[in-house]
């Protein structure tokens, strides 16, 4: 076979796995017994929940980092968490979200447009274990992969049961 050939076989084969790996990772992903999963319908219902982060957000610019604490208090079993860069023209623009746990539990992340199976400029999540989540302040940590010079708008919500 011609290098070429063997080059391009090989391009395609990666470019066909490395997907597929990522939704694989997001369904087993755990950190501390963490089980991160879509929201199936890509929205939080924050009528029903008086433990809400509810708009928490600005604009959002080149490589800039944007961080939201929430203090989570003992015996909360799940967040789910709505990030929305959406609404505006041009685009589609790239912004990534990481999660740090409270005192030395680790980071969750980073999560991108697409990783619950939406490519709608929004991220939604929910985050669970089963025993109960690390209590403390969890960071969420907001970056401007690739976004215009000017910034875009985004919200956060976030509730906890």
């Amino acid at each position: 076979m011609q290098p070429e050939k063997t080059i391009l076989i090989l391009i395609i084969a990666v470019a066909l796995l490395v997907p597929a790996a990522a939704a694989l990772d997001l369904r087993a992903e755990t950190a501390n017994q963490i089980t991160v999963s879509p929201i199936p319908d890509g929205l939080v219902d924050l009528d029903e929940f008086k433990n809400a982060v509810r708009s928490v957000g600005g604009t959002i610019y080149p490589n800039e980092l944007d961080t939201i604490n929430k203090y989570i208090p003992s015996n909360v079993k799940t967040i789910e968490v709505y990030l929305d860069w959406s609404g505006h023209s041009g685009g589609p623009y790239s912004v990534r979200l990481n999660i740090l746990l409270p005192g030395t539990n680790g980071q969750l992340g980073p999560y991108y447009d697409g990783v619950d199976g939406r490519s709608d400029e929004k991220i939604t999540l929910s985050f669970s274990d089963s025993s109960g989540l690390p209590s403390g302040t969890w960071s969420f940590c907001v970056y401007g992969d690739d976004v215009p010079r000017d910034g875009i708008p985004y919200t956060l919500n976030a509730v906890y049961f």
